[in-house]
């Protein structure tokens, strides 16, 4: 176990010097991959001994083209630990209301599991620290945000609290993550069977409007509102000046039949 222990330290110590003493750019094609057994040891050394796995990770983290995929590579253990702990979360879920508090314990209780998974997956969550140009790492995350905002919704013990997500999310030193959080949640709020994702801008917008039977009239609405050129329209919807699902040839001659009617109500007041 020694001599395995030694040879990990030896290809960190080898990598580390690659980031002393070469630069990025100019060695980028001779920059060594990390072996898949010194990742495997920084995986337990962060299970173990979380702050110091994060210390030599950081260590480990270079800017630089060449550095960019082990870059990737060590930002990824923290999602894998992450995910370890909310498959062990779904295969251990308990109900508050199921707990027997009279039950002899034998070990460590449900209850002191469950919180001790949740502190893991908070602490890896504030030690992530990817750049934006990870783009190869950008899904993974995404996934990882679904995860652990549909973790904020069950009604289980082992509920992960959100505004704990989002401390440890500001606590970043970069607005990366947190921004990619919000748009994912954002998006998980208007989400639509068969239509993986919602449009970003307003061209694309007009199709989203047009597929009246896949959303219904308040998301089309509030999702339009989202879009500030939008706005003003999509309160007449809501304020049900106009009804949903009407075009805008239906709109245009509802418009002017209630301007006709202010007219009269304008009129009859002042005469």
């Amino acid at each position: 176990m020694a001599s395995f222990f030694i040879i990990y330290l030896q290809d960190i110590d080898d990598y580390h010097s690659q980031i002393v003493y070469r630069d990025p750019d100019l060695f980028a094609s001779g920059v060594s991959d990390l072996p898949s057994s010194t990742l495997s040891y920084l995986k337990q050394l962060l299970t173990e001994s979380p702050q110091f796995g994060r210390a030599v990770v950081n260590n480990l983290t270079s800017k630089g083209k060449g550095f960019l995929k082990n870059n990737q590579l060590l930002q990824q253990l923290y999602v894998d630990l992450i995910n370890d702990q909310l498959k062990a979360l779904d295969s251990e879920d308990v109900d508050a209301d199921c707990i027997d508090p009279n039950a002899v314990s034998t070990g460590e209780s449900p209850v002191d599991s469950v919180t001790k998974r949740c502190k893991f997956i908070y602490q890896m969550l504030s030690y992530m620290n990817p750049s934006p140009e990870i783009v190869s790492l950008s899904e993974s995350i995404d996934d990882l945000f679904k995860s652990l905002i549909n973790r904020t919704c069950i009604p289980k013990l082992s509920k992960l609290d959100k505004g704990m997500l989002y401390s440890c999310l500001l606590n970043q030193p970069t607005t990366y993550l947190i921004e990619k959080f919000c748009f994912i949640e954002n998006q998980m709020r208007f989400c639509i069977e068969g239509r993986p994702e919602l449009p970003l801008s307003r061209t694309s917008l007009q199709g989203f409007k047009q597929q009246a039977t896949l959303v219904g009239p308040f998301v089309q609405v509030c999702y339009s509102q989202s879009f500030m050129e939008n706005r003003k329209e999509a309160w007449k919807f809501l304020l049900l000046y106009f009804p949903f699902g009407s075009t805008n040839q239906q709109r245009e001659l509802l418009r002017k039949d209630k301007e006709k009617e202010y007219q009269k109500i304008h009129y009859s007041r002042y005469t």
